[in-house]
């Protein structure tokens, strides 16, 4: 019964969550698979994707990984937000589809996950994500199908104050790893394992590890909380950036976002490093060659780009939906950049091409290996779908973005949840040209009302294939608009509703993660 013995020989004090079965199958590839998620991770700020506001790179690894295999440029998340958007990378799904459309809920069972299929062909499997709990009721679905799992947070979401978090994210990403490389000092080498780390450093509130806080944009004259945090900052760089999105402080100065900016990046730096020292670790194992590595996120950051906003998850924008994507391995490509959009949905069918193992005809997701191996020079669909929640729902091409709210919903997550009428502001439709204007800051049909549709023969021409995808995405039945709220008792209901994150039904009426601005007018 393999891997009983790493309970023992791991003795990390975290929480480990161990699986096991008899009579395994034998893989049908001798090759591994090393999945690597950054949180909150936007594309642009790495080297590889643009990033040249300082003197040196942030990402100097994962760039490296870039030039190492094949780097897509134009890759999105579903949703912007964690729980969703890993769900749809593990599953190959849409969040309309698994009803997985919020933090805190849970994946029906009937969803299998990429893990559970590798395990069930054979493969020793581990899994280690920072800002989960691995043996939660509601979070475990993260880990199913993984032999081994640990968890940033020990085992216990409720072990810290606020103002520890800035300090314990290090701590979480510090477990991490360290409980991802004791699985690999132990991991049978007579058979192919597969393994994920998640690190979550990245996130808010922008406050690296101390050898990581001076590194970019810091200059004397800068504001208190952003100058030179500590590591009991959390509280102070969240209500500094709190006030400006609400308008409680001036408009910040370019040397301000500059250094919010760098502060950002310093956190990359410092994951850019836990990166490195994995990679390392699989090269002295004599296992880096032999192994698929897939590099990627689960939602970007706004970071002022819109509403004076920092955070991601009130955002449908493409600083939050655009998501590095970076595969390399045997026998694959090297060298080469993918302008075509993929999405997370397609990294899991890919994966389970790459490793000779069966495909699965209920993902959503088409898989990247022909490009990836040089038969193919484009991905195979043309287009990727984006949600908020139930409410907001946009498309794009890589080219053009459509983003349609009827309802008129105004997302009223953190920092607005607290703010009675307070709201991230999206028309009831909004068009952008993404290679004239990347950050989206033109909305090319402002003043167009929805009655003008006419079923989206009244769009200019360029935005009516978009409309059409989304059209019929909406109407199918899979995609049936509601949110798996059915198995959340009473206080986990209660913590979300709390939190912004939970009202009731499919329109924003009665619910408290998002209000209402003036009807759009339509038929």
């Amino acid at each position: 019964m393999r891997n009983r013995r790493m309970l023992s020989r791991l003795g990390l004090g975290l929480a480990l969550l161990i699986v096991g079965s008899c009579g395994d199958p034998t893989p049908p590839k001798d090759v591994n698979l090393l999945l690597v998620s950054w949180d909150t991770l936007r594309a642009d700020r790495l080297g590889a994707y643009g990033n040249a506001d300082w003197d040196t790179s942030p990402s100097p690894r994962a760039d490296a990984l870039g030039a190492e295999g094949v780097l897509f440029e134009t890759a999105y998340a579903p949703r912007g937000q964690t729980h969703p958007s890993l769900a749809s990378m593990l599953t190959g799904l849409y969040p309309a589809t698994t009803g997985l459309r919020e933090n805190g809920f849970p994946l029906s069972p009937e969803y299998t996950t990429l893990f559970e299929r590798l395990d069930a062909a054979g493969y020793q499997t581990g899994v280690f994500i920072s800002n989960f709990v691995v043996q939660h009721p509601v979070d475990g679905w993260v880990a199913r199908g993984a032999d081994v799992a640990a968890d940033g947070y020990g085992g216990s979401r409720g072990s810290f104050t606020h103002n520890d978090e800035s300090r314990l994210q290090v701590e979480w990403d510090n477990r991490v790893e360290r409980a991802t490389k004791s699985y690999l000092d132990f991991v049978d080498k007579d058979k192919p394992f597969a393994v994920w780390t998640h690190f979550y450093d990245i996130h808010k509130p922008y406050n690296p590890p101390q050898g990581y806080i001076g590194r970019f944009g810091k200059t004397p004259e800068l504001p208190d909380p952003i100058r030179a945090p500590g590591p009991n900052s959390a509280m102070a760089l969240e209500q500094y950036l709190a006030n400006i999105t609400l308008g409680r402080s001036p408009e910040p100065s370019e040397q301000e976002l500059k250094r919010i900016e760098g502060l950002y990046d310093g956190a990359i730096r410092a994951t850019d490093d836990r990166l490195s020292r994995i990679l390392d670790q699989l090269e002295e194992m004599g296992e880096l060659e032999n192994t698929y590595v897939v590099f990627t996120s689960d939602h970007g950051e706004e970071l002022y780009d819109h509403n004076r906003y920092f955070y991601h998850g009130a955002s449908i924008y493409d600083g939050v939906v655009r998501i590095p994507l970076i595969i390399s391995g045997p026998e694959l490509q090297r060298g080469l950049r993918v302008s075509g959009v993929v999405r997370n949905i397609d990294i899991a069918p890919t994966v389970l091409d790459l490793l000779g193992l069966p495909e699965a005809p209920e993902m959503e997701g088409a898989t990247l290996a022909p490009v990836l191996r040089g038969e193919a020079a484009e991905p195979t669909v043309d287009h990727a779908i984006i949600e908020w929640q139930d409410l907001i729902y946009a498309v794009s091409d890589g080219k053009h973005k459509l983003i349609l709210n009827r309802q008129h919903v105004f997302p009223r997550k953190s920092p607005y949840h607290s703010v009675p009428g307070a709201g991230f502001d999206i028309d009831c439709i909004e068009a952008y040209d993404l290679l004239a204007d990347p950050l989206e800051q033109t909305n090319l049909l402002q003043g167009f009302e929805l009655d003008q549709l006419e079923g989206g023969r009244g769009l200019p021409e360029e935005f009516q294939p978009l409309y059409f995808h989304l059209r019929d995405f909406l109407a199918d039945p899979a995609h049936e608009g509601s949110m798996n709220v059915d198995n959340l008792d009473a206080q986990a209901r209660k913590r979300l509703s709390a939190l912004g994150y939970v009202g009731t039904g499919s329109t924003s009426a009665g619910r408290t993660d998002s209000m209402r601005g003036d009807p759009c007018i339509q038929r």
